[in-house]
Order: structure tokens, then sequence, then C-alpha cells
């Protein structure tokens, strides 16, 4: 359970240590302020085993500007402080005062992440859920919380990091925690966590969405869509049936030239299968698979993504890529992480407002007519699946398969990790 310290109880402590030592007040008292953090001075100090570790091995040694030595005293007279304010915070006293925390210290805060998670109460990366570098306030709130459960799951003995294994009970136990609603009809954290992601990508009102409009605006829209439960494996498959195909080829090998590009009778089977990835008419027969961009992006996607591993001058399903083959939902989901990625194929902060209007309309024409970049990046983008249907010059259609992956690519966009500020 947190330990919970009122304002008044701290601030007759840190009275009693200024009678004997004005010194070891004045560092317990910085120390209780640095873990306030804004709070007022009337609010109590609320700890967990994990935000006093991170407090002691992290902010202490790499952002208080001080020599180590006065480090180690501040860490010290918070443990004073902690050990006079109630019986029950012996365990943290112990903690400001003990060997480790003098060395983590002494050693710049060097390998603290490492061992805090190493000992349980990190509420770790699941399949469920991957945590922001950049949270939002709730979901910040919610990871500390998460954080509390574990403590408490390792105070109850349902989680023990000295066990083997302790690491999947400890995703497992997260999961649970995640996904359970906190009472009857009521959102679950990953529910609020979800939510707040999903307001913080929209973006505040007036934003400009690049095209004329705003962003919000362009977004909204789509949000009924992203709603909905991903795909099944029928449609899954579906969606990404090109790259299923080509992973058919290569479980007997497809030839490689010199170059490590795929033999000409690959390029030639890939134009006639998908005529949409190269001019026929116009060009004449494709030779290289250079000249056929979305089969060129395939290859270097199931590259990418360890599906496949050159051998030989072949080209050859890894183990990885025969069991996703057979399972079209997770190899999908697998493919939209990586191309909700893509920005880089984009006019800055496009993707998102690309793929919203994409999918509000049967043509896009206001969006050939706004940006031609953003008709190529979403051509380079849906193309290589056989998303869209129509050339550059053209008002280009999305296929029913680039419906699905533009839906679950905006919702991985909108409901993923924040790892960068763009």
């Amino acid at each position: 359970m947190p330990l919970v310290l009122d304002s008044r109880t701290l601030a007759g402590v840190v009275a009693d240590l200024r009678r004997s030592d004005e010194r070891l007040a004045a560092d317990a008292e910085a120390a209780i302020d640095s873990l306030l953090l804004w709070e007022s001075d009337d609010e109590p100090l609320v700890l967990t085993r994990r935000r006093l570790q991170l407090f002691l091995w992290y902010e202490l040694p790499q952002k208080w500007l001080m020599p180590a030595d006065e480090l180690v005293s501040v860490a010290q007279a918070l443990g004073k402080l902690l050990e006079r304010a109630a019986p029950e915070t012996a365990a943290y006293a112990a903690l400001c005062r003990g060997a480790e925390t003098e060395n983590i210290i002494r050693a710049g805060g060097e390998g603290c992440f490492e061992l805090i998670d190493s000992l349980g109460v990190e509420p770790p990366d699941t399949d469920v859920l991957e945590w922001s570098d950049l949270m939002t306030v709730e979901e910040a709130e919610e990871r500390e919380a998460a954080a509390v459960f574990l403590e408490e799951a390792i105070d109850q003995g349902q989680l023990d990091p000295a066990v083997a294994g302790w690491r999947k009970v400890q995703g497992e136990l997260l999961d649970g925690y995640l996904t359970a609603p906190s009472g009857p009809g009521s959102e679950t954290p990953l529910d609020r966590i979800r939510a707040a992601r999903i307001e913080a990508w929209l973006g505040p009102s007036g934003i400009p969405d690049g095209l004329g409009g705003e962003r919000r605006t362009t977004l909204e829209p789509a949000l009924p869509l992203l709603a909905k439960p991903g795909p099944e494996n029928a449609e899954a498959a579906a969606a990404i049936e090109p790259l299923l195909w080509l992973l058919g080829l290569l479980a007997d090998g497809a030839r490689l030239t010199q170059t490590n590009a795929l033999a000409r009778a690959v390029v030639r089977a890939a134009v006639d299968r998908y005529p949409d990835w190269w001019q026929t008419e116009l060009l004449g027969p494709a030779y290289r698979e250079t000249e056929v961009v979305p089969l060129e992006t395939l290859h270097s996607l199931v590259l990418a993504l360890k599906l496949a591993r050159r051998s030989k001058h072949a080209l050859r399903l890894t183990t990885r890529g025969q069991v996703l083959r057979d399972d079209p939902a997770a190899l999908f989901r697998l493919v939209v992480d990586e191309l909700a990625a893509a920005g880089e194929l984009f006019p800055t902060g496009l993707l998102d407002v690309g793929l919203a209007t994409l999918i509000a309309g049967e043509s896009r024409e206001e969006v050939v007519v706004a940006s031609w970049l953003l008709v190529a990046g979403l051509n380079r983008l849906l193309a290589p699946f056989a998303g869209v249907s129509g050339g550059l010059l053209d008002l280009i259609r999305i296929t029913p398969a680039g419906r699905t992956l533009a839906v679950a690519i905006l919702h991985a966009r909108a409901t993923g990790p924040c790892h960068t500020l763009f």
C-alpha cells in the first residue's frame, strides 16, 4: 500500500530535526519538497516503493547539481525523517539509508532503471499495452497506479521477483489489472489510457490539418471506425493478401539476383497479379524489382520483420515467417504497427490527416487537389497491399483491403504509445 504522510506530521518532524541539526532538517525538507512536486504545502506526501526508488536512484544523482557526499546526506536525512514520521515507514527509511542507495548515488545513477525493473514494481510493456515515453497526465497516473498494484502483489506474495519466471507472472497480473473495470459498468485503466491518447492525438481546436482545414475536425469523423474491433483472420488475410502471396513464394525459396533483388520471374508474376503495380501497356514488361516499388517495399518489409532471410542467392521463409503466414491476424497486427511508424513518407504531420480523409468517402479528389505529396505518400503506404487503385494523375480510390489497413493504422496511431513529439 502507498505510504501517506500528512503535511502536519511532516512539518512536525522537520521542526524536531531542526532543533538538533539545522543542516539535516534542511536536507530532509528539500527532499520532501522534491517528492511533493507541484503539490501544495498542505497536501499529504504519498509514497510508493517505486516513487522513492526513482527519487533516490535517478533524480538525486542525475538532476540535483550537488557533490555526491551532499546527495548521500540528503538521502540519509530523508531516511531519518521517514523513520521518525511513523512506524510503518521503517522499510522506506532503510532504503534511503542503505548501502545500495549510497553506491548508486556515487555512481551517478548508473544502472538505476535496470535495478528498479529487476525489483518487480516497474510496470512493463505487455501485449495489452506498451507504455509511452511521452505520457498524457492520465497515462502517467495510471502507470503510477499500476506500480502500486504490483507493489501490493509483491507484499501479498502474488509476485516474487526472486522466483524464476516472475516476469511472466508480472505481465499476466498487470494485463489483468489493466483490463479489469474498477466497478460495474465502469471503465478499465486501459480504457482511460486509450481515451486520453485519442484526445491528445486529435489535438486542440484550431490546429490546421495541412490541407486547409482543422486537424480535429478532419480526424473526428474517423473515431467511430476506430471503436470497432480489429479484423478476424479472413478480413486480416484479405488486407495483406500481397504479403501472404509473397510469403507463399518464399516457402520454397525465391531466387535472388547478384544484387539480392528478386529475380525477373518473381517481378513478372507480381505485376501480372497486381496490375496497378506497373503500367505494362505504357511502359512494357517490368524487368527489375527496383522498377516495381510496391514489390520492392514488400521485400524490404519481410526482411525488416524477420519473416525471411537470404540464403545462397535465394530468399526463404524463417520459422517466424512460417508461423505468421499461418496466423494472418497476428501478421496483420505486426504489419500495422510497422506502417503506423511510416510518417517519413508524408509531409510533416499529414499521415493521420491523409488516412482519415482517405476513409471518409469513396474518393479523395480533395486530397489530390490539396497535396500531391500526400497522395504519393498514401500510394506508397497502401499500394504494396493492393490498398488503392488508380494512378497519381487519377482519382486514387481506396479498396476494401486498403480501408481495413487505413482504419487499423489510424487506430494504432491514435491509441498506441507516444515516443516522439511529432
